[in-house]
């Protein structure tokens, strides 16, 4: 299902593109790169239908050995009959004893062959099942050379979310401007406010949400819509996930019940949770972030103090305490300009002096409200959403400004 936001009338503003020039050298360095992995394309792809043309030979042939086999046996039992049927006196065959067969014997030696034969064969296919199946995208190998750290540093492409209440997943795809519906096999409702960001490979990883008892995570495939249900973590709600190195990083948030110190990052590889170091400041609601290299800067809901989390380190340093941080939040960055937004308020840095922040003497025009999305920027505008209220909101980088793009 497709609703075009330009009939909006909320939305003011066209859609923008920039592009950037190709360093001649990268182009060449990219291309060649590319050749080599287009032609491994058909070498493996050759070796592979190989092996599985043998395999499928070795099949057939096994399959007429073995009509062959009962076929001759059924006919010598049925000869046997036969002869035994028509001779009127006792009959036998040479080096065999008639009277000595055991068909008890070999019906259940029979019996045997199926019970036998049945899990070799499905264990087979299901190795090769499983072996074909894990074969990868190239997409999958897109990993850190995607994060734009003059940028957001996030895989985001769109804002992804469910509606609250079902298994829809709404997509609102910022280039077109449009509003997409799809149906996902999740196990059960999802809430509002669940940790969610892109992952390589063009997933979506979703976490938790609150109006539901959901302790539940999930890789969503983007691309063939499949489901891949994670190991459960603890149900969490009102903060954000970021993805930085084959890890997605979750910091506070409300967890069971209460606000939480706790954080943790998921190993897109092993699939295993592993604990972080509490947050500094004690439980938080809500921790927006922004990916940096080697560190990850967080703004809690409560306080003035922006922190940067060294990752290697598993530590949090201060990086400026002369701000008013806020439940509505969200770190932006482009250029290497900074805007952290609380609220009403937006505060500026830049990356050579990320320990000074300066407000803004002018009030953003609306409020915001809790958000848990990922910034998604194309060309001078970012988006975010918070399904908290229903609301998709546009940041405008010209005139430093928000704006409410639809509720849906």
């Amino acid at each position: 299902m497709g609703l075009h936001i330009e009939n909006s009338r909320d939305i003011k503003h066209p859609i923008e593109y920039i592009y950037r020039p190709l360093n001649p050298q990268l182009k060449s360095y990219l291309i060649q790169g590319l050749t080599k992995s287009r032609d491994s394309i058909l070498k493996i792809k050759r070796n592979i239908i190989n092996i599985l043309t043998n395999g499928v030979v070795q099949l057939n042939s096994f399959k007429e050995k073995t009509e062959n086999y009962f076929s001759e046996e059924y006919q010598n039992i049925q000869g046997l009959i036969e002869k035994i049927n028509n001779d009127k006196q006792e009959y036998s065959i040479p080096g065999y004893d008639c009277n000595y067969f055991l068909p008890e014997s070999f019906e259940s030696y029979l019996d045997t062959l199926c019970p036998n034969l049945e899990p070799i064969i499905n264990n087979c296919f299901s190795q090769v099942n499983n072996a074909l199946n894990d074969i990868k995208s190239y997409k999958m190998f897109f990993f850190d050379q995607q994060l734009d750290y003059s940028g957001n540093a996030n895989l985001d492409e769109n804002l992804f979310f469910f509606r609250n209440g079902t298994k829809v997943l709404i997509e609102f795809d910022t280039s077109s401007l449009k509003l997409k519906e799809h149906q996902y096999n999740v196990n059960q409702n999802q809430g509002y406010l669940a940790a969610v960001c892109q992952v390589p490979g063009r997933k979506l990883f979703h976490l938790g949400g609150k109006g539901c008892d959901n302790s539940c995570a999930y890789l969503i495939d983007l691309y063939n819509k499949l489901v891949e249900q994670l190991p459960k973590s603890i149900s969490r709600s009102y903060t954000s996930a970021t993805y930085y190195k084959k890890y997605v990083y979750i910091f506070g948030g409300y967890i069971e019940n209460a606000n939480s110190s706790k954080c943790d990052k998921f190993d897109l590889v092993s699939k295993q949770w592993t604990s972080l170091a509490r947050f500094p400041d004690g439980p938080k609601l809500s921790i927006c972030t922004l990916p940096h290299k080697n560190n990850i800067i967080l703004a809690s809901d409560t306080g003035n103090t922006i922190y940067s989390y060294n990752i290697p380190n598993n530590t949090y340093i201060p990086i400026t305490s002369n701000i008013d941080t806020f439940y509505y939040h969200i770190l932006i960055r482009d250029s290497g300009k900074y805007y952290y937004l609380a609220n009403r308020n937006c505060y500026k840095s830049i990356e050579e002096k990320l320990q000074n922040w300066v407000k803004s003497a002018k009030s953003l025009s609306i409020d915001l409200s809790y958000i848990t999305s990922k910034p998604v920027t194309r060309g001078k505008k970012v988006y975010f959403v918070s399904t908290y209220s229903s609301a998709i909101y546009v940041f405008n980088l010209n005139t430093e400004d928000v704006s409410l793009v639809v509720n849906y």
